[in-house]
């Protein structure tokens, strides 16, 4: 299980997807990735093997329907480790996520965040 507490650090643009339109724009490939790696992370390794592991299939689309979602992409990019040890969009869009070292690392990185105008940025703490 779940043995660690996990930081994130959310941004919430102000724009919107079709979840349908999104799906129907996505060519699923031959061979799904595995969740293994996710897991494993998850059960025995820490927020650095985690945020390696991070995918959202549907990300590249989303962004092709909605390319102001690059800018959130990018920014979380660009904070990166060492606050941000991965990123990924949420689900299907708009929402993305970041996963922080630690507790206040999510704190810097959504104060960076915040002052860049991308959205509602908020922390959340999962765990123990």
């Amino acid at each position: 299980g779940l043995g660690q507490t996990l930081n994130f650090v959310l941004v919430c643009p102000p724009v919107g997807l079709s979840t349908a339109e999104v799906y129907g724009n996505l060519t699923p490939p031959d061979r799904p990735r595995p969740i293994g790696p996710v897991i494993e992370a998850l059960a025995h390794d820490g927020p650095a093997a985690l945020g390696r592991s991070l995918f959202n299939r549907l990300q590249p689309t989303a962004e092709a329907l909605c390319p102001a979602l690059a800018r959130v992409r990018d920014a979380l990019a660009e904070i990166g480790p060492p606050l941000l040890d991965g990123h990924l969009m949420s689900g299907s869009g708009s929402a993305y996520c970041g996963l922080a070292r630690d507790p206040d690392a999510a704190r810097d990185a959504a104060e960076r965040l915040t002052t860049l105008g991308l959205g509602q940025v908020r922390v959340v703490t999962c765990g123990p």
